[in-house]
């Protein structure tokens, strides 16, 4: 399959160095985001961005894109059956600032297109997958979620805590965008099952963050649907105008049935509104 760049650009934020604007106001290699200092000037400047009340907000959202550039690197994994050549000191986090809003957004800046293809032999990819799925984690993730846990005194546990959640949630979604090819689909499941058999020690951890058991709620807005809970809370709350997420563990159940209501009703309207407009 074809890696198409614009597409996780869109959906992962992981960019080549010239997608990027030439005007972004800071770049950090992920070995620079190991240095407290600028952790700290980071996390402070992300803080202002998102109008939190400390930089414990800012450092679970900064966790949030790292989530998202893990995902990406797992989507690269399993739909193209490749890795992306990920080094610490070359893979970047560009901070991008809306001129108008000075709002903050985050893109990752691999060093180069270069994909490592999977080998053919079952057994050659699964030693293949270990050694780019430790690389990642060990050389560059786990490294810099412990200096966000440093600088923000937020617990390291908190911070792995957003990404489990979503994986399954993308990984589901994954398989059912390309339920028509059972060796993709084979590939998600069996990636995503190796993740949770990795050692807590890769991750800083005493347990494996992958491997925590997920609750499960009906979806926002269908109802034939389930997602998973977050297992920690990304502390939105904390922001202005901020309030908890639907999939966020401090909801209480009666909370998330009124926001289902409400969402439903949203989306009922608008059908009901559309199909109207479309009979005038």
């Amino acid at each position: 399959m074809k890696v198409d760049y614009s597409w996780l650009q869109q959906q992962f934020a992981i960019t080549l160095p010239k997608d990027t604007a030439t005007d972004a106001p800071e770049s950090l290699t992920f070995r620079e985001l190991c240095d407290p200092a600028r952790m700290s000037g980071l996390l402070h400047t992300y803080a202002e961005s998102i109008k939190a009340d400390s930089q414990a907000p800012a450092a679970t959202f900064l966790s949030g894109w790292l989530r998202t550039f893990a995902l990406g690197f797992q989507y690269g994994l399993s739909v193209y059956n490749s890795a992306f050549s990920v080094k610490a000191e070359q893979t970047r986090l560009q901070v991008i600032r809306d001129e108008q809003s000075g709002r903050i957004r985050f893109e990752f800046v691999l060093a180069n297109g270069e994909l490592l293809d999977a080998p053919v032999h079952p057994q050659e990819r699964a030693e293949w997958r270990e050694a780019a799925v430790r690389g990642l984690y060990s050389e560059c993730l786990k490294p810099v979620f412990d200096c966000i846990s440093s600088v923000s005194e937020l617990p390291a546990g908190q911070l792995w805590g957003q990404l489990p959640g979503a994986f399954y949630n993308q990984t589901a979604s994954w398989c059912s965008a390309l339920e028509d090819e059972a060796a993709v689909v084979g590939r998600i499941r069996d990636d995503f099952a190796f993740l949770k058999e990795l050692e807590p020690d890769l991750f800083g951890l005493k347990h494996n963050p992958f491997h925590a058991k997920l609750t499960f709620v009906e979806d926002m807005k269908d109802p034939g649907k389930t997602v998973a809970l977050k297992s920690s809370c990304c502390l939105f709350y904390r922001t202005d105008g901020g309030y908890y997420c639907y999939t966020c563990p401090r909801m209480n159940e009666e909370e998330r049935k009124q926001r289902r209501t409400e969402a439903r009703q949203a989306v009922s309207q608008y059908l009901n509104t559309s199909a109207a407009g479309h009979i005038r």
